[in-house]
């Protein structure tokens, strides 16, 4: 499977097929577990994303029920694959980091900076074309997210300012000046966004 977050929410299964996530708590869930692949993360925090400040009393049974569908979602797209693990009063996803498009994104800036610093600027501007490509609308277009999730939001959308600034020094340094300004419109940036109660 391969999870694309920079755009629309979009799991695509080995066969090709996609789906795009709806606009739903339990989107947001795996959302979140995707951005933090291969780390626990708590019940509390998942909470916290979800509800902020208005969490309901039934904030725990409610969350397991989440749970349970994105296991569905889960299983309607691999090959019986269990991404989804479960650890006391806390959850993870693990994939390939190659599977998630935001993993492959920072990785290729961080190669970029690297080269930039070698004095290999071709090669920067190669990795960072590759990067920023991957961008296909704002992070998590349409999603709801809570206050946790808009805080990776941040770091992601920053990264993109970064990665955009990266490519114009290492074009000027190639004398490209005449292909800068139309590949580097600064995105916009995300507004953030604070969930109610569903």
């Amino acid at each position: 499977m391969k999870f694309n977050l920079l755009g629309q929410f979009e799991i695509v299964a080995a066969d090709g097929s996609s789906l795009i996530l709806s606009r739903s708590k339990v989107s947001q869930i795996i959302a979140l577990l995707l951005i933090q692949n291969g780390e626990t993360v708590g019940v509390d925090t998942l909470v916290e994303e979800l509800w902020a400040e208005n969490v309901p009393r039934s904030a725990l049974t409610t969350l397991q029920t989440y749970i349970y569908h994105a296991r569905k979602i889960f299983a309607g797209m691999s090959d019986g694959e269990d991404v989804l693990i479960t650890r006391p009063a806390s959850y993870a996803i693990r994939v390939p980091e190659d599977a998630i498009d935001v993993t492959v994104f920072e990785r290729l800036v961080q190669q970029a900076r690297k080269l930039l610093d070698e004095g290999r600027p071709e090669a920067a501007v190669d990795r960072l074309d590759e990067a920023l490509t991957l961008w296909r609308g704002p992070a998590l277009v349409g999603m709801m997210t809570g206050a946790v999730l808009d805080a990776h939001l941040t770091y992601i959308n920053e990264l993109r300012f970064f990665a955009t600034d990266l490519h114009i020094k290492a074009s000027q340094r190639l004398g490209r000046h005449e292909e800068i300004i139309p590949h580097h419109r600064r995105p916009r940036r995300r507004p953030s966004r604070r969930l109610a109660v569903s």
